[in-house]
């Protein structure tokens, strides 16, 4: 008797989860529209080059903000139990204020092609890395890789290399407000409106079919997607 019991609880439980599960609305994709409201001129829907400096003038600015910061005494001990450890923070601020080389990290963000693109009224930016032999590459599968918070497309960089020596067209955008891709100046930007934009720059790039992956909140983007670009 205490054999059946064991198994007919599985099996109740999942014939209740079968049976009752509510099955999941499609999301309200709402109207396209114009996301910035400071712009007077005709938005450009070409696909721009872009290359990543920083002005030298921004990260003096920076550095000046590094070194006047006040540091503040350790609350309890100098462990992590009251937040971030006090001689961790020293020591960070020091590296970057001394040693982090920017111009170096720029060399290697730059190592693949990024581009600009107006949608929707506020300009996006994307990395995008093909195969090299260009018999592939003219065949290769686009693929649609999504950052989330508090990402960005060069938490990708790492895998990039493999993925398109097997084959794929990588396409790394910035999230609206996120990287070097423009916020949006007015509220409704949502998930669903992401996937939208991410929708017509596949299209702009000429895939009417890809593959999407997406990690935290680009995982939720790419669910949304599905359901845009179901076909």
């Amino acid at each position: 008797m205490f054999l059946f019991t064991l198994v007919l609880i599985p099996f109740l439980y999942a014939l209740s989860k079968l049976l009752f599960r509510r099955k999941r609305s499609p999301p309200i994709i709402p109207a396209d529209e114009c996301w910035k409201t400071t712009r007077s001129e005709p938005a450009d829907d070409s696909i721009r080059p872009f290359t990543i400096s920083i002005k030298e003038n921004d990260l003096d600015d920076l550095k000046a903000r590094l070194r006047n910061a006040r540091p503040l005494p350790p609350a309890f001990g100098t462990d992590w139990s009251y937040g971030t450890n006090a001689e961790y923070l020293k020591n960070l601020k020091t590296y970057w204020e001394e040693k982090f080389d920017w111009r170096q990290q720029e060399v290697a963000i730059n190592r693949y092609n990024h581009h600009l693109t107006n949608i929707e009224g506020i300009d996006i930016h994307f990395m995008r890395a093909r195969p090299s032999d260009p018999d592939v590459r003219d065949r290769a599968r686009p693929l649609l890789l999504l950052h989330g918070w508090p990402g960005s497309f060069f938490e990708f960089y790492k895998i990039v290399p493999r993925l398109t020596e097997n084959g794929y067209d990588v396409i790394c955008p910035s999230m609206p407000g996120y990287g070097f891709s423009e916020p949006a100046e007015k509220p409704g930007m949502s998930v669903v409106v992401i996937a939208r934009i991410y929708s017509k720059l596949m299209k702009r790039l000429g895939f009417e079919k890809y593959v999407a992956q997406g990690g935290d909140w680009g995982s939720v983007v790419a669910g949304a997607l599905a359901y845009i670009d179901k076909e």
